[in-house]
């Protein structure tokens, strides 16, 4: 699996984009160049990560050049409360560009992680950082799983699946995937910026999300409780049904149950 640039810039219009062979963390390197006064939209992207991490700073581990491992920056003009909609734009982002570039028919699993007959394909990080002139802007990371063989995905100890495992066959270069991603990213983002766009991608992630009308586990830190996932209210928690009260979920992990641990 390869990043080809033979045929010209990457990315579409407006984006900007640093390949790298070898970085700690996609969104680290960001971080790093925000001193030097990057500016949005940038984009990072990387053929393997030393020291990549994933929700609640778990680890994000893959062997060189087997996944897409690829960060952005944005200053959206968005209130601290709607910023979700970053990292929600990045989920639909994904899967479009998933379902474009190689045909399969993936959703996402809430808040963000892209998943195929119930194994994880993707996930997706945001952090919020500060510029060199104090301002606010936002840093996404996604890591999609793409040259993975049976056997790595094996040791992962947990259902994952990867683009070339769904194929049946190797994955040449992800420069078409880092362009629809990209370019259906920047996409949302513009939408975003007026409230009827906002609208339409809420609208739209209700409709590629997976857990809705799923009984499903509610982990929280030293909690545990099932119920049905209902809906996805207008700050991005899920709403669930548990014992008969609407209880939104902001913070936590889910897990599908499948139907007969369901009760």
């Amino acid at each position: 699996m390869t990043i080809n640039t033979e045929h010209g810039p990457l990315p579409p219009n407006p984006w900007r984009i640093q390949l790298l062979g070898v970085v700690d963390s996609t969104n680290r390197y960001i971080i790093d160049q925000l001193s030097l006064g990057v500016q949005e939209p940038f984009a990072v992207a990387a053929d393997l990560q030393t020291d990549g991490r994933g929700r609640r700073d778990r680890v994000w581990s893959a062997p060189s050049g087997s996944s897409m491992l690829i960060s952005v920056l944005l200053r959206p003009e968005l209130e601290p409360a709607d910023l979700f909609l970053i990292t929600m734009i990045a989920g639909l982002s994904l899967r479009s560009a998933v379902r474009q570039t190689y045909e399969l028919g993936v959703d996402i699993k809430w808040p963000n992680d892209l998943e195929l007959d119930g194994k994880k394909l993707s996930g997706v990080l945001a952090q919020t950082q500060l510029d060199s002139y104090g301002r606010r802007v936002v840093i996404v990371g996604a890591g999609l799983n793409v040259q993975w063989s049976a056997d790595d995905l094996e040791q992962l100890g947990r259902p994952a699946t990867s683009i070339a495992t769904c194929l049946g066959r190797s994955v040449g270069d992800i420069d078409p995937l880092i362009r629809n991603y990209l370019g259906d990213l920047w996409a949302w983002y513009c939408r975003c910026a007026t409230e009827e766009g906002r609208r339409s991608a809420l609208q739209e992630y209700r409709e590629s999300c997976s857990t809705l009308g799923r009984r499903v586990e509610v982990h929280y830190l030293s909690e545990l409780r099932r119920g049905l996932a209902q809906d996805v209210n207008e700050r991005g928690e899920l709403i669930v049904n548990i014992d008969g009260e609407a209880v939104p979920v902001n913070a936590a992990d889910i897990v599908h149950l499948r139907p007969e641990t369901s009760d």
